[in-house]
């Protein structure tokens, strides 16, 4: 695989924690109402290649704990439009007891300042899940940032309703 720019590298990794972070916080209650929820997460982008002229497809992982979820991991797939900087993706989170949770997201990051650090924010929809987060919608806001290695670091604040 072909590793993109610090600053591609640091956009797609923080997408992803800031995804991963969100949908845990929201899908942590099991009751039929709209519940409040408050995540942080940090990862790395582990993989990047061009999948079209002007996008780069990359993978991120993440880690970290929601409000009403508890411990959390994420694996995200996103597409970025290298021309200026907007991205689409998936996610999919695993909470300590197995059950998921499935978001689409899209999002905008900067271009990366004088020591490649970019900072973005992404808007996550929670698409579905399974054990405890089966029938769960909800969404999720998540800004953070990337560093030229790929490392990234959220929060986030939402809603999960079951």
């Amino acid at each position: 695989m072909r590793f993109l720019t610090p600053r591609l590298a640091q956009v797609g990794l923080l997408k992803l924690i800031l995804g991963a972070g969100f949908i845990f916080s929201v899908a942590a209650p099991a009751a039929a109402q709209q519940q409040p929820f408050q995540t942080s997460a940090t990862g790395q982008i582990v993989a990047q290649a061009f999948c079209s002229p002007t996008e780069v497809c990359q993978q991120a992982v993440v880690s970290g704990v929601a409000t009403t979820i508890g411990r959390f991991t994420g694996v995200l797939n996103e597409r970025v439009d290298i021309t200026n900087g907007a991205y689409t993706g998936t996610a999919v989170f695993t909470t300590s007891d197995g059950s998921t949770i499935n978001t689409q997201y899209s999002g905008q990051s900067t271009p990366p300042d004088s020591n490649g650090q970019v900072f973005f924010f992404e808007v996550h929809d929670i698409v579905g899940g399974t054990g405890r987060f089966a029938n769960v919608d909800g969404s999720l806001n998540i800004t953070g940032t990337s560093d030229a290695t790929g490392k990234i670091q959220v929060t986030g604040v939402g809603t999960l309703s079951k």
